[in-house]
């Protein structure tokens, strides 16, 4: 049988070798096309960790859930150290997370305010480097916010630009901040991150008693 098979092979050389060679670039064509696919997944997802989510969170058991700003974690200076002191991970940062209204002279819209420690979040996020108009935030502002360059187009702000802060504080009340627009950042892929704000963590603080963010990223 095998014999019969290899002069069937032979028998017609131009046919047999147009038949491997379909074969092949096929084969080829599909290793190429899950390699393509594997990288692109893993680009993707490495680049949603350095935008944002980090490669692991500590939260207060009850926030994911919740969402609330009461579900806080507490001692974030003593998780940080902890965390930092790991040889494996590169960077760690403390992150306050809430929403609110932003307000321009011409338009309001709902956004994701993050409470950060500049330093530390140029580590962990890449936000730092993609900022497209202005400066990142330094450990000594106050009133600054930086916010994906959509948002502020679509508020019709720009640097420089002031816009006003509602939404909740931490005891219930009603919180508000006027604050200066310090830069527009390209979020993922070099896609805007549409509703992304960042402001320095002792502006969001503000109202606490222990002056403690809901969540803690980290990088490895």
């Amino acid at each position: 049988m095998l014999t019969l098979a290899w002069r069937n092979i032979w028998r017609n050389v131009f046919r047999s070798l147009l038949t491997m060679g379909g074969v092949a670039f096929a084969a080829a064509l599909l290793v190429f096309a899950v390699a393509l696919e594997s990288g692109t997944y893993d680009t993707m997802v490495q680049t949603a960790l350095r935008v944002q989510a980090g490669h692991l969170q500590v939260q207060a058991p009850e926030y994911l859930e919740k969402k609330a700003l009461r579900e806080a974690i507490t001692g974030s200076d003593a998780i940080v150290g902890a965390i930092e002191s790991i040889p494996e991970v590169a960077a760690v940062t403390a992150r306050g997370v809430t929403v609110a209204l932003l307000s321009s002279p011409d338009r309001t819209l709902g956004g994701y305010i993050v409470g950060v420690d500049p330093q530390r979040e140029a580590r962990v996020s890449s936000i730092a480097a993609a900022t497209r108009e202005g400066v990142y935030l330094e450990g000594s502002d106050t009133n600054h916010i930086v916010m994906g360059a959509s948002l502020a187009k679509t508020l019709h702000v720009g640097v420089g630009d002031a816009i006003v802060l509602l939404g909740e504080g931490y005891d219930g009340s009603v919180a508000t901040a006027v604050l200066t627009v310090w830069a527009a950042a390209l979020g993922m892929g070099g896609r805007d991150t549409a509703s992304m704000t960042a402001i320095p963590a002792a502006t969001f603080a503000v109202g606490r008693t222990d002056d403690d963010p809901a969540a803690t990223a980290c990088d490895h």
